[in-house]
C-alpha cells in the first residue's frame, strides 16, 4: 500500500491540498443541502427493508440511506469474511458494496456531526431492536449458503448444532456465528454509541409501547422492537411528523424460498437453558424486554 509519507514533499503536499479541497467541498455541499438525511441504521433482520420501501414510498424530503454496519471496528470484522474463500462469492459481493457504502455515509455523518452548527436539521436515525435466538436464527437463514452447502442440509438438528458450536474451533462458520452473536449483543455500543454519541442504556426502554425516542445535540434516534412491528406504521408517522402509505413489505422470511423450512424449524427449535441464559442474560436482552417477556421468550425454546 503506497503511503503518503514516504512520497517526495511536493506530492505529499499536492495530495494533501487535494484532500483538503475535497473536505472543504463536502461540507459546503453539506451546508447548503437542504434535504434532511435519514438513516435506517440497525442490526439485521428487524424489517430495515420494509421500512426503506416503505419510507421512499411516502416521497419524504430526506436523503434516505440503509445499512446495518458505519463503525470502523465492525468494518473491520466483517471486512475478513471478503477474505474468506468459504464464504459465497453472492454474500461477497454484496458485503462488499455494503462496507464501501457504509465507508461513505461513514465519512457525511462524521461531517455532519462536527458541522452540527451550521445545520438546523438533525439526523434522523430508525433503529430496530429483536429477541436475540430469534434474531439468530433468522440470520443463519438469511445467510444459509455461509453455513450450509444447501438447504436439504438445514435440519432442526444441524441448525441447533450452528448455534451452540459459537466459539468452538476447528471450522469457519464457528467463527461467523460467534461474530454474528458478537455483533449482535454489542450493536448499541459500538454502532449507535460508538458513531452517533447515543448511549439507549443510560435510560429506560418503554417496554409498554415497544419503542423509545432518544436524542442528541446531533441526531433524533427511534428505537423500536421487532415484536412491535405490527405498529410500526404509527409509530414511523409520530417520529417523523408525516403521514405515511401502507407499509410495503420486503425481505419476508416466510415469503422466501425457505419459508416453509423456516417455519418449521422455528417450530421445532429447542436450546439448552445455558445457551437461553447467556442470550436471555445479555445486556441487551434485559434493557429491551421485562423479565416476564424473556421468561415466556426462553420457555418457546427452552428443550
Amino acid at each position: 500500500m503506497l503511503r503518503i509519507s514516504r512520497l517526495p514533499n511536493r506530492a505529499r503536499e499536492w495530495i494533501n491540498d487535494r484532500l483538503h479541497l475535497q473536505d472543504f467541498r463536502e461540507r459546503v455541499t453539506l451546508r447548503l443541502s437542504r434535504r434532511p438525511l435519514l438513516l435506517i441504521y440497525q442490526m439485521g433482520k428487524v424489517g430495515s427493508q420494509t421500512i426503506e420501501a416503505t419510507l421512499r414510498a411516502a416521497g419524504l424530503p430526506h436523503r434516505i440511506w440503509r445499512g446495518h454496519v458505519l463503525s470502523p471496528e465492525q468494518e473491520r470484522t466483517f471486512g475478513t469474511w471478503l477474505e474468506d474463500p468459504s464464504v459465497s462469492e453472492v454474500t461477497r459481493a454484496s458485503l462488499r458494496n455494503q462496507l464501501n457504502e457504509a465507508r461513505r455515509v461513514y465519512h457525511t455523518v462524521t461531517l455532519h456531526k462536527s458541522s452540527r452548527g451550521l445545520n438546523q436539521r438533525k439526523l434522523d436515525v430508525v433503529v430496530g431492536v429483536r429477541e436475540p435466538v430469534g434474531l439468530l436464527l433468522a440470520s443463519i437463514f438469511q445467510n444459509y449458503p455461509n453455513y450450509f452447502r444447501s438447504l436439504s442440509e438445514m435440519t432442526t438438528t444441524a441448525c441447533r448444532s450452528v448455534l451452540l458450536m459459537a466459539g468452538s474451533g476447528g471450522h469457519a462458520r464457528n467463527q461467523r456465528i460467534c461474530d454474528t452473536i458478537d455483533y449482535v449483543h454489542r450493536w448499541f455500543d459500538v454502532e449507535l454509541r460508538g458513531v452517533l454519541g447515543i448511549d439507549v442504556y443510560a435510560q429506560p426502554f418503554e417496554h409498554s409501547q415497544g419503542y423509545a425516542i432518544y436524542e442528541n445535540s446531533f441526531a433524533r434516534v427511534l428505537v423500536y422492537r421487532y415484536e412491535n412491528f405490527g405498529a410500526i406504521g404509527p409509530i414511523l408517522a409520530e417520529f417523523l411528523g408525516t403521514t405515511l402509505p401502507t407499509l410495503v413489505n420486503r425481505n419476508i422470511g416466510a415469503e422466501k424460498d425457505y419459508g416453509t423450512l423456516y417455519g418449521e424449524i422455528k417450530q421445532r427449535l429447542r436450546l439448552p437453558a445455558e445457551f437461553l441464559a447467556q442470550q436471555y442474560g445479555s445486556r441487551l436482552a434485559q434493557h429491551f424486554y421485562t423479565p416476564r417477556e424473556l421468561d415466556h421468550l426462553a420457555a418457546r425454546w427452552r428443550q
